[in-house]
């Protein structure tokens, strides 16, 4: 069960207010997850997509390297392939972690005013080098975000607010999307077949006698 926290926000909470700005490119080590929940006294009726979700995986991170998204033609490169040594790469222009602050905190702080004043003090700089990055729970990977895991973020505008990530070192699933419930799918199938002593569909050959391949 994960560990959880929430705010009681006064007015509106809009990304045209909290996420202004390029926005940031963060690589690095998760180091603890939470949910957070935001009570939020009102919302804009007229505009609903600039309201901010009300329910995050936070996530506390290190970063190893954070710098300002790299736009070409005003979509990102890719940054898996950003390489130094191939023909398109572009060399990142690397933030210290207090440029990173200035980017997407306040007062000094990694964390915007009046959001979770109390977590300050786990974060850059009274706690250096760690951040938060606040990942919307509806998002497709928030459930697969691990302490542990490697990842890159990119923020929405110079913000805490994830757009997009993606994890760096999650282990390869010969099943694919939805690959967690088909390996359990598959091990079930493998322990019923193993508690009848009977063999898998596979291993039998249909219309072949098995003394023709007793040979």
């Amino acid at each position: 069960m994960l560990r959880s926290t929430s705010t009681q926000w006064s007015g509106p909470f809009l990304k045209s207010k909290l996420c202004t700005g390029q926005g940031v490119v963060v690589e690095g080590d998760v180091k603890e997850v939470r949910v957070h929940s935001m009570f939020v006294s009102s919302t804009v009726i007229d505009n609903q997509e600039d309201n901010l979700p009300t329910r995050f995986t936070v996530l506390t991170v290190e970063p190893e390297r954070a710098y300002p998204r790299i736009l070409r033609g005003g979509s990102d490169v890719d940054y898996t392939c950003n390489v130094k040594g191939q023909r398109d790469y572009v060399e990142p222009a690397l933030l210290s972690h207090d440029q990173l602050v200035a980017r997407i905190g306040a007062s000094g702080s990694a964390l915007p005013d009046n959001l979770l004043d109390e977590r300050r003090a786990q974060l850059h700089p009274r706690t250096r080098g760690r951040f938060e990055f606040w990942l919307d729970s509806n998002h497709p990977k928030a459930k697969d975000v691990a302490v542990g895991h490697k990842v890159r973020i990119i923020t929405r505008g110079d913000s805490i607010f994830i757009s997009e990530i993606g994890l760096l070192n999650a282990k390869f699933n010969v099943f694919g999307e939805g690959g967690a419930a088909l390996s359990d799918e598959y091990a079930s199938n493998i322990m019923a077949y193993a508690e009848k002593d009977e063999p898998l569909a596979h291993e039998t050959l249909q219309g072949v006698d098995e003394d023709e391949w007793s040979d």
